[in-house]
């Protein structure tokens, strides 16, 4: 297992390999506050990602598996990273306050996978019907107990999310 310790300072973001994975030769990673565009924070299956998006149209990004539990400061990054990164950020430069660091979209609460997850849902759905009116269906119900299953984990994730995004929207309205 790798180990790596993130620093924030007044010009930059390091992250310092404490313990590289095996035959890996990773260099440790400086990001500048002022290419500091978004923050997302993903929660899935087997990881939780927090994806740090850049002017420059790169990606930062930290997953933590969380099959093992690990004694970690992953979820005081989480919390603390939006409040610390712009006090470091209106503290480099005070043109920089004008383009506060924000929350962005998680691709569960995209459109896009919204799209697809209501294909899979018609999908499952013609797959059902099938089984239900045809006796000679190759279609087993385990299989379809499976996908359901599978659908209502990303149904519960997408309103998990849009939940998240509607609180921290009412949020910044009352704190403004």
């Amino acid at each position: 297992m790798a180990k790596v310790k993130v620093v924030y300072t007044d010009e930059a973001i390091f992250h310092i390999w404490e313990r590289r994975f095996l035959l890996s030769w990773e260099r440790n990673i400086k990001i500048p506050w002022d290419i500091v565009d978004t923050y997302v924070f993903q929660e899935d299956r087997t990881f939780d990602s927090f994806i740090i998006n850049l002017t420059n149209k790169t990606r930062y990004k930290i997953n933590r598996l969380n099959l093992i539990p690990i004694k970690d400061d992953f979820e005081n990054l989480v919390k603390d990273f939006p409040r610390l990164s712009n006090e470091y950020k209106n503290g480099i430069d005070s043109s920089l306050a004008a383009n506060p660091i924000k929350e962005g979209e998680s691709i569960y609460a995209s459109k896009y996978f919204k799209w697809i997850f209501y294909f899979m849902i018609v999908g499952f759905l013609i797959l059902v019907l099938s089984k239900l009116l045809d006796s000679e269906s190759e279609t087993r119900w385990s299989s379809l107990g499976v996908i359901g299953s599978g659908l209502l984990f990303y149904w519960g994730i997408i309103n998990g999310q849009e939940k998240t995004t509607n609180a921290n929207k009412s949020n910044r309205c009352t704190t403004n």
